[in-house]
C-alpha cells in the first residue's frame, strides 16, 4: 500500500523543476498544499471499520500533493540565501522536518531509561 504513496512522488518530483520554470513557484507550492488538504479531508469520515484499500485515493492525491510541495517550499526557503551559504542553508528544512517529526529522530532518544535519568544517586545507594 505504501508503494502507491512513494510511485507518484518518484514519477513527479524530476517533473517538478521542468514546471517551476514555467510557472511561478508560489502557485505550484499552493497547489501543492491543496490537494495534500484535500487528501485530509478525503479521510475526514474514517472509523475502525475502513481497510487498505479504501485509503488508495486519499494516498494517492497526498503524494501528488507532497512532490508538488517539496521543491518548490526548499526553492523559496532559498530564494533569497547567497550562492556561498547556500550548503548549509539547505540542511535547515531537512533539520526543521527532522525536529518537528520525533519518530524521525532515533539517534536523539535515549537508548536506556537509565540515560535519561538526570536524578543524580544519593550516596545510600552506593
Amino acid at each position: 500500500m505504501l508503494a502507491w504513496t512513494g510511485l507518484p512522488q518518484i514519477l513527479l518530483i524530476p517533473l517538478v523543476p521542468r514546471l517551476m520554470k514555467s510557472l511561478d513557484v508560489r502557485y505550484i507550492a499552493f497547489v501543492g498544499i491543496a490537494l495534500f488538504a484535500a487528501s485530509c479531508f478525503l479521510d475526514i469520515e474514517l472509523s475502525y471499520d475502513v481497510s487498505g484499500d479504501q485509503f488508495l485515493t486519499p494516498n494517492i492525491v497526498r503524494a501528488i500533493g507532497q512532490a508538488l510541495i517539496i521543491t518548490p517550499l526548499t526553492a523559496i526557503t532559498l530564494a533569497e540565501i547567497a550562492p556561498k551559504d547556500a550548503g548549509n542553508a539547505s540542511a535547515c528544512p531537512t533539520c526543521c522536518a527532522i525536529w518537528a517529526a520525533p519518530s524521525a529522530r532515533p539517534a536523539c532518544r535515549p537508548s536506556s531509561p537509565s540515560a535519561s535519568s538526570s536524578t543524580p544517586t544519593s550516596s545510600a545507594s552506593r
